[in-house]
């Protein structure tokens, strides 16, 4: 920082979060009364204490417009109006030092905030009032919601606001009201890029019936108490044709055990991983997406789940616009999955989640060579293997193993020849093969692209780049050493 603060020149000063220390514009604009008046963009994301803004009032206006934080900043530092430019992100959360009104008037923050992005509500029963609809505000919010009580009506109208375009229920209790009876047509249809549950008991009926209502672009469940039969429902509603990303993790389901995603054509992520592998003796069930493969006579052909076993079966060929995909891998799905995973043309990101299998990525990478990220990650028994192949087509450019025992070097002389590979990371991995036999499967490499390895620290791996006098410019690949 002492350095940076001699550059008086500086027109384009840009610091990462990590920096650990709390007044890093301080230390940078004390060394040097000139530093800063020739700066014309400032990036700095972490919160600027009130101190430090006598050093940016030499800085010039285009500075003050590029500033803006990510981290939270609480009501009770609001009242500083230097701050209001440079907020994004706003948290109402009361205690001794907060506001005595639970009420928040919307419309006055944005107008004093520009910026402002999110708002994040903590446990009480914080009341918001929106601006009225023909207020200019052209502006689009995310409000999440933690670990308080609100009611399915101001859900409803929140989402029905053109203000709000993300929202976010985490460990919330939503409280539900006599129904109203109305027709489909009656009740407004809301849009919204993003809609997230998290820890959330989704048992009652009402809650499902204002999903289908919306047209979503991103929905996502974690940790939830979820009923099948209505989530069914809905996924095989309209208004979902256009959702483009699913996430649905560790869920606990009850009312079923398995729902249907066949009518999202328009899927470009999923992300399906189950609560766990051991059954659980009561009425709720660990997740199951199912759904058939082929689509023939035999569609609705499910190999019989074992006792101890959940997992996902997806017809992939019904998703052509897939990008990135996440699921659990086990014996059950493993030869199906392998088998169709060619029909996926446009997938990009794969990450699986191995249980009790031998996994060959190399069959995997080659079936479907538009993938170019690749993460697996391994459980109990499971094992990382690859076949001969004559002509390797791959295009994948990163590949990560996570805990596995690598015991073949064959797994390397196959990345070796992979043309396109820019990192590969097994330092979550333990190695068993000789570290001797990984670097010579590297010695011949020929690829225009260098690829680094990143692997943990072993005197022996020393030893054997030494042995072999590896060249590390020579060969395009760097060892790089973690701990």
């Amino acid at each position: 920082l002492r350095v940076i603060g001699g550059f008086v020149n500086l027109e384009t000063l840009l610091l990462p979060k990590i920096i650990e220390s709390e007044t890093v514009i301080a230390r940078i604009f004390s060394m040097n009364d000139e530093i800063g008046k020739k700066l014309t963009k400032l990036v700095y994301n972490r919160f600027i204490e009130k101190s430090e803004f006598v050093y940016l009032k030499r800085c010039s206006e285009s500075v003050h417009q590029s500033l803006m934080w990510d981290d939270e900043v609480s009501i009770n530092t609001y009242s500083s109006r230097q701050y209001k430019r440079y907020i994004t992100t706003l948290r109402f959360e009361k205690d001794e030092h907060g506001p005595s009104s639970t009420q928040i008037i919307l419309g006055e923050f944005l107008r004093e905030c520009p910026h402002l992005e999110c708002i994040v509500l903590v446990k009480e029963d914080w009341t918001i009032v929106l601006p009225n609809p023909d207020d200019s505000i052209d502006r689009k919010l995310k409000i999440k919601f933690i670990e308080m009580k609100i009611n399915l009506p101001t859900i409803r109208q929140i989402c029905e606001s053109k203000l709000v375009n993300k929202i976010v229920l985490e460990r919330v209790e939503i409280t539900y009201t006599e129904p109203v009876e109305t027709t489909i047509s009656d009740i407004p249809k809301v849009s919204l890029e993003s809609f997230i549950c998290i820890g959330l008991s989704l048992q009652n009926k009402g809650f499902y019936d204002l999903l289908e209502q919306m047209q979503i672009t991103k929905l996502r469940f974690t940790e939830c108490t979820v009923d099948v039969e209505l989530l069914d429902r809905i996924f095989n509603s309209e208004q979902m044709a256009n959702l483009n990303e699913l996430m649905f993790r560790k869920n606990a389901l009850c009312n079923g055990s398995r729902f249907d995603i066949s009518k999202l054509r328009s899927l470009t992520s999923i992300n399906i991983i189950c609560v766990a592998c051991e059954p659980i003796h009561n009425e709720e069930m660990s997740q199951v997406c199912q759904f058939p493969v082929e689509r023939n006579s035999s569609s609705n052909y499910l190999p019989e789940l074992e006792n101890s076993i959940y997992c996902t079966m997806l017809d992939l060929s019904l998703h052509v616009n897939l990008t990135s995909l996440m699921i659990d891998i086990c014996p059950q799905n493993y030869s199906l999955f392998k088998k169709h995973v060619f029909r996926a043309g446009n997938l990009k990101l794969l990450t699986l989640h191995v249980t009790d299998v031998s996994i060959d990525i190399s069959k995997i990478l080659e079936r479907n060579s538009s993938i170019e990220i690749m993460y697996v990650v391994g459980c109990k028994k499971s094992q990382v293997l690859v076949t001969h192949h004559k002509r390797v087509r791959s295009q994948c450019k990163e590949l990560r193993l996570m805990a596995f025992i690598i015991n073949n070097s064959d797994i390397f002389k196959y990345i070796a020849k992979l043309r396109q590979i820019e990192k590969l990371d097994i330092s979550h991995s333990l190695l068993s093969v000789e570290h001797k036999k990984m670097v010579r499967a590297f010695y011949f490499r020929v690829s225009e692209v260098r690829l680094s390895i990143y692997v943990k620290y072993a005197d022996k791996l020393i030893i054997a780049l030494k042995k072999l006098n590896f060249d590390a410019k020579k060969n395009s690949v760097s060892f790089i050493v973690v701990n």
